[in-house]
């Protein structure tokens, strides 16, 4: 109790000195809990973006295919797949079957390389949301053979629009050359930039009638119920799909680049929240060294009187515990008051090249800050250690002063 009174009475000696301390741990612990949030909302804003633009969370192909596309890796999901899920699986959300090939598509004398993608419209439109990046047009209505939707960027190059006639020339899964002609129904603006540029949408129905692939498909995409349940997944589709010649994979292996885009975002977070921890910690090294340096005569009388270095020790740590402490408990309340605020009402960059963001990126100009246990955790961890290291010179410092040396210090 007397550490505590002479703790709380030495702090507010020097009202200013004090107050400018708490008000760097308010600033710095706050901006750091809401960089956080915010670099974790935009993160998970990025995934969600990229996973619903068309790979999914997870993928599942036969072994090989990942590395060396081929038509004859296929599987029959009625029998090798469907029976699986059916049983339910721990994380899964939903799930559909593709034919993905490459080819031609051709107008008059124009041709493109295309990604020729067969897919089941009914249940891709439940988590991929094609209907959000219809351009123009409409979507694919299940049982349409003859449609289908088009890259809005290949679109152009071909020089068509609805209701137009694209010529889609490929091999079957035999290796004969083939062909077909269907109608455009729609164009499709997403954030993945290869489906934007040769895209080919149809149904898996048409794809299995031009490539002679009746019952088989060579995709099966997987959402989970959240990117952190991704990992479980995966390793649960691994065990039940692995014997059977299937190979799992994840988005971070299917889009290496969204992988490297957050990673290097985390680096320069990193160094942004290294200086706010430096400004906290000098800070409080200079406010608590001033206050050992003045109080030499006082810290001298206490020993003289007795009292041993490690109290002296923990008079500091007191001090620093009630100024930081309350530093602290304001820092907590602004910076998860604006990551709760803006995870309702995002940052809107729309007009600082929003569109930029959303074409390479993956991001939308509307970001959302999200507020979980590690954004909270970390910077409050991040910053008491800093704090306490910064403690350790002043403290060693005080519990060093003699009562010879106090006695010789000057007024």
């Amino acid at each position: 109790m007397i550490l505590f009174k002479l703790a709380w009475r030495n702090n507010w000696r020097h009202r200013w000195r004090s107050g400018l301390t708490a008000a760097a741990v308010v600033f710095g612990l706050s901006i750091t809990i809401w960089g956080f949030c915010f670099t974790e909302g935009s993160h998970e804003q990025i995934i969600r973006n990229s996973v619903e633009s068309f790979t999914g969370h997870v993928q599942v192909h036969r072994k090989g295919f990942h590395d060396d596309p081929s038509l004859r890796k296929v599987f029959y999901p009625d029998s090798q797949f469907v029976p699986e899920l059916e049983g339910g699986v721990p994380g899964l959300a939903n799930y559909s079957f593709r034919i993905s090939t490459f080819g031609l598509a051709s107008v008059g004398e124009t041709s493109f390389a295309a990604m020729i993608v067969g897919i089941q419209p009914e249940r891709e439109q439940e988590f991929i949301h094609w209907d959000r990046k219809i351009e123009q047009g409409r979507y694919l209505h299940p049982g349409d053979i003859n449609g289908a939707l088009v890259g809005a960027d290949l679109a152009e190059n071909l020089g068509i629009g609805i209701g137009d006639t694209v010529i889609i020339v490929t091999q079957d899964y035999y290796g004969s050359l083939c062909g077909a002609l269907r109608v455009v129904r729609g164009t499709v603006r997403s954030h993945a930039r290869e489906l934007d540029r040769g895209g080919l949408l149809i149904s898996l129905a048409s794809a299995r009638e031009m490539l002679s692939m009746q019952g088989m498909a060579n995709t099966a995409v997987v959402m989970a119920t959240g990117s952190e349940q991704v990992p479980q997944l995966i390793s649960e589709l691994d065990n039940r799909l692995g014997a059977g010649g299937l190979e799992v994979i994840g988005w971070r292996r299917i889009m290496p680049d969204i992988v490297q885009a957050v990673e290097l975002d985390n680096v320069f977070g990193i160094l942004t929240n290294l200086i706010l921890l430096l400004v906290i910690g000098f800070t409080v090294l200079n406010t608590f060294l001033m206050s050992v340096m003045e109080r030499i005569r006082e810290f001298g009388i206490m020993r003289s009187l007795g009292a041993s270095p490690g109290r002296v020790v923990g008079l500091i740590v007191v001090e620093a515990a009630l100024l930081v402490g309350l530093g602290f408990v304001l820092a907590n309340i602004v910076g998860i008051g604006a990551s709760v605020y803006n995870s309702v009402h995002p940052l809107d960059f729309s007009e600082m090249g929003g569109d930029e963001l959303s074409k390479f990126y993956g991001m939308d100009p509307r970001i959302y800050t999200r507020l979980t246990w590690q954004t909270l955790v970390y910077p409050n961890l991040f910053v008491a250690v800093v704090i306490l290291l910064a403690l350790i010179y002043p403290a060693w410092r005080a519990a060093r002063i003699s009562p010879a040396e106090a006695v010789s210090r000057r007024h």
